[in-house]
């Protein structure tokens, strides 16, 4: 019986995700396709005849745990792409020109946006994207390390527009891109940046 109670608070989690946009943040699957999850999964649940109330109420306390997970992650501007999907954006399409014909974009002038991360003393500064494929918890920044002209005083996690030109380089044995001589300044707007 222990099971069909698991399989009924689990069902419980993916109708209230599903009905209040919480899935929304926490999977890339549709919202329809969670519900429909929860759906079977509590026909499932509700077969055998025995133990029926406690069925239910595994399910009453899934759907009220999943009536309070959130329904926005506290990290915007995040790519949700299902396993062979396409991403969008200028930052993924450069990304996707460098995997296809890197000679053609390394050395050249390029434009990109993303979020701001400034430079450490063991890191560069950046501009990245966060991306999850399956869900939040496999979220991963992706993007550009920057070596800006000047001085930037821009706070992090600020959404900006960089031009400057394209370079690659071996890094503790890993191939990293830079964008060198780089203009960094606050978008304007959520639409692309256009190159120099």
């Amino acid at each position: 019986m222990r099971t069909f109670s698991f399989a009924a608070l689990l069902a419980g989690v993916a109708l209230a995700a599903a009905a209040t946009g919480a899935s929304r943040v926490l999977v890339a699957a549709p919202a329809l396709v969670v519900a429909a999850f929860g759906c079977a999964t509590l026909v499932i649940a509700l077969m055998p005849k025995r133990a029926r109330a406690c069925t239910l109420a595994s399910a009453c306390a899934g759907l009220a745990f999943g009536s309070a997970l959130p329904r926005s992650l506290p990290i915007e501007r995040v790519v949700t792409q299902a396993p062979g999907g396409r991403r969008a954006g200028d930052l993924f399409a450069l990304l996707e020109r460098l995997d296809q014909q890197p000679q053609a974009v390394v050395g050249r002038s390029v434009a990109v946006s993303g979020v701001w991360t400034p430079a450490r003393a063991d890191q560069d500064a950046s501009v990245s994207r966060l991306v999850m494929a399956c869900c939040a918890a496999d979220a991963l920044d992706v993007g550009f390390d920057v070596a800006p002209r000047g001085p930037i005083h821009i706070e992090a996690g600020t959404e900006i527009c960089v031009s400057g030109i394209l370079s690659a380089r071996v890094q503790s044995g890993e191939l990293r891109y830079r964008i060198e001589q780089a203009t960094v300044e606050r978008a304007r707007s959520a639409s692309r940046c256009t190159s120099r």
